[in-house]
């Protein structure tokens, strides 16, 4: 186990705070704009060092997180919306983002810690993880076998069938 986690360990986490700011339903255009515009003064404030958790409790429409100066905790890879974790994951500690693009408006990110899971610490989560990987692919490869020994024909109404078993 230990030779595998260093041969592709894990990815950091991130701890970051953030500021959501939402478009309105149906915005149009100018509206749109007008937000991103706001986004983008907000990041310049922070960056200048203003109190991005300030800024956050006032402004950012995360009403979870705002209560806590925009802070989301620590994530890894997998868990936020890609273009969220894209932003966040290229950014340094203290860094603080251009306005990010998502399916909940813009968001204003700041890193606040990164950490890399130790080993020791992630050694039971990993094994089964490893074992869940192996597991899946000797299930592949078994039914790949299965099929190609078997030559299994699928017939045409066999997806409607199913679809409705499935229904039921």
């Amino acid at each position: 186990l230990r030779t595998m986690w260093e041969a592709d360990s894990p990815p950091d986490s991130v701890r970051a705070q953030h500021i959501l700011l939402a478009f309105p339903d149906q915005a149009t255009q100018a509206q749109v704009d007008s937000v991103a515009e706001f986004a983008a003064q907000l990041k310049a404030r922070a960056a200048a060092g203003e109190s991005f958790e300030a800024l956050a409790g006032q402004y950012s429409e995360d009403a979870g997180s705002a209560v806590q100066g925009g802070d989301i905790g620590f994530f890894s890879l997998g868990v936020m919306v890609p273009s969220f974790e894209e932003a966040a994951f290229s950014l340094a500690v203290g860094e603080v983002s251009d306005p990010v693009l998502s399916s909940l408006g813009l968001h204003v990110i700041k890193v606040t810690d990164r950490k890399a899971p130790t080993f020791e610490a992630a050694r039971n989560s990993y094994r089964d993880s490893i074992v869940l990987r192996r597991l899946l692919e000797a299930n592949s490869a078994f039914l790949a076998g299965v099929d190609q020994e078997a030559e299994i024909e699928v017939a045409a109404e066999a997806v409607d069938v199913m679809r409705e078993l499935a229904m039921n």
